[in-house]
């Protein structure tokens, strides 16, 4: 569908799942978007920087 021009909503928790799949990442936390990440599908640096929006907005 996507090569087509259409957009496709995967929502998932499984980050290799994302990194494989996904072109942009949306990340969510309290109901809310948080942050996006432009996914350039290598694992540790896309890793990182998902990880680094969810700690960033957990409660203490």
């Amino acid at each position: 569908m996507a090569a087509y021009g259409h957009a496709v909503l995967l929502i998932t928790s499984d980050l290799v799942e994302m990194v494989t799949l996904a072109d942009r990442i949306a990340v969510m936390c309290g109901f809310h978007v948080c942050g996006e990440v432009a996914n350039d599908h290598v694992y540790d640096s896309v890793g990182r920087k998902v990880m680094g929006l969810i700690h960033a907005d957990a409660p203490t």
